[in-house]
């Protein structure tokens, strides 16, 4: 039993480092469980902040990837809203 399961996670993670990555997101995952558990408030205003952080950079790397895209596909000279009469 315990040599097959050593051959699953060895199948799964790949590599050395994949297997310790994933090790330390689990413990990270552990300590904001018994955190939340522990500090509910507190852990919705955690998580509200993430979330919050991470819908911002979001939207300002949409942002950036749009202009980004449209001003190598016009040519020089030109906007992409302006009709030209």
């Amino acid at each position: 039993m315990r040599r097959h399961f050593a051959s699953n996670l060895r199948l799964q993670s790949h590599s050395i480092g994949g297997f310790l990555w994933k090790v330390l997101l689990a413990v990270l995952y552990g300590f904001a469980g018994v955190y939340m558990l522990m500090n509910p408030l507190l852990g919705v205003i955690s998580l509200t902040l993430v979330l919050a952080v991470f819908l911002l950079f979001e939207g300002v790397m949409e942002i950036v990837l749009y202009f980004n895209i449209v001003m190598s596909t016009t040519p020089a000279g030109y906007c992409s809203t302006a009709s030209s009469r």
